[in-house]
């Protein structure tokens, strides 16, 4: 697990200080003429601006976990899909292989899949998704 988290951490991190800072310096100063606390400026401004960042690093992070986590069951695992395809590999056993990583695939692709419905549901002024 911590191949897995250490694989996604700098992906979502980088993402999400980018999105947290790339915001129209106009529209923090109109706050700011308003009164606005650092928290409105958090809340109303900054995080609905990042949002599409962070599901833009939740979209590499749900195929790098998937990733991370294998390489960690292929170092140091005696059971699960990297230890069956590492099993596999010295007994020579090709489908046990690919059906591992066919299940990996999916695995990998619902991950995504759950991550764009949450974002079509959460952000859907990005993804084009609100009724005119």
């Amino acid at each position: 697990m911590m191949i897995a988290v250490t694989v996604s951490f700098f992906p979502m991190v980088i993402n999400t200080a980018t999105g947290l800072t790339k915001v129209d310096n106009d529209l923090i100063d109109l706050v700011r003429s308003l009164k606005g606390t650092r928290r409105q400026i958090f809340t109303k401004i900054r995080l609905p601006n990042a949002l599409p960042y962070i599901f833009a690093g939740l979209k590499l992070n749900a195929t790098l976990s998937v990733i991370g986590a294998i390489v960690g069951e292929f170092v140091a695992s005696e059971a699960g899909l990297g230890a069956l395809i590492i099993i596999a590999g010295v007994s020579l056993d090709t489908p046990a292989i690919f059906a591992s990583l066919c299940i990996i695939s999916v695995m990998g692709l619902g991950l995504y899949a759950l991550v764009v419905v949450a974002e079509r549901v959460l952000v859907p002024w990005e993804t084009g998704s609100v009724e005119p």
